[in-house]
């Protein structure tokens, strides 16, 4: 079964409220996160989704995945409301923890706010998940170049696919999900990241292309559908455009155009994402 970590409501059922998660039940002395329910909540599946959010890095989605628990594991403190939703984002920082069973003031989160806290602790360092809200939480997570988004229907409806550590979104609302579908192994979606170090960029008039890689990305039992730029150690100094090259799925190319117009050396990482040819043929 996979199980979905969230922030719901308040104890009113309501969208404010006051720490911590009064709805919790059967809390004790050698079970201090109780029944992991109430107002932040552990739940199985449900569907309805609109989208998925899957980190690039695994050791990042395994971070997202845990900080989301432990967010639910520590009701003693950690409660919802919409005002004052930044608190458990601030009272990490201010501890410089990455884990929120340290938190032993009261603080608030919303179910954006708690994902903006997973995605920040779990290493990506953007300032704008302090505030992050639904109706931003797409511009903000694909902006990072950490996440691909996911949008297969099986998916969205079933969890066909889910992996450990995926974030949930549909319209007002968003999860991380804990476990990754038992049914469909964890190979269903793979992640290639492809190093392009000490490229050089001779100086010229600023937009023009500078140099063109071409890379095979052909991968037996797999099909690419999606190629992105993950980092690049100096923008000012290039643009960095992959793309699938001359209508060849298997093939990529990346076009190093020019900034500023000066020269210099450049180091860049292209992510592939693929998915499962039986996959692909069989519901896409």
């Amino acid at each position: 079964m996979i199980r979905i970590a969230q922030a719901s409501s308040s104890e009113n059922r309501t969208k404010y409220g006051k720490a911590p998660n009064q709805r919790r039940t059967g809390a004790s002395r050698t079970k201090p996160e109780g029944n992991l329910d109430g107002e932040l909540n552990i739940v199985d599946w449900y569907g309805g989704w609109e989208a998925v959010y899957r980190a690039v890095d695994g050791e990042v989605a395994e971070r997202i995945a845990t900080i989301a628990y432990r967010a639910v594991a520590n009701g003693n403190y950690i409660g919802y409301s919409w005002s004052g939703n930044t608190q458990l984002f601030d009272a990490m920082k201010a501890k410089g923890t990455t884990d929120p069973m340290d938190i032993d003031t009261l603080v608030n989160t919303d179910c954006a706010a708690k994902v903006g806290v997973c995605v920040y602790f779990s290493g990506i360092k953007d300032e704008r998940l302090r505030t992050m809200t639904t109706w931003k939480e797409d511009e903000i997570l694909m902006s990072t170049n950490a996440f691909v988004k996911l949008t297969d229907k099986e998916m969205l409806s079933n969890g066909k696919g889910i992996q450990r550590g995926d974030i949930l979104w549909k319209t007002g609302h968003t999860a991380v999900a804990l476990d990754s579908d038992p049914v469909i192994s964890d190979a269903m979606f793979y992640f290639r990241k492809i190093p392009f170090r000490n490229i050089t960029i001779n100086s010229g008039t600023p937009g023009t292309r500078a140099l063109q890689r071409a890379q095979s990305v052909a991968k037996t039992g797999y099909r690419p559908i999606d190629v992105r730029l993950a980092y690049v150690s100096n923008s000012a100094l290039a643009q960095v455009v992959p793309f699938f090259g001359w209508g060849d799925e298997d093939r990529i190319a990346v076009n190093f155009y020019r900034a500023s117009g000066s020269g210099g050396k450049i180091d860049a990482d292209i992510v592939v994402v693929y998915v499962r040819k039986d996959v692909t043929e069989a519901s896409w």
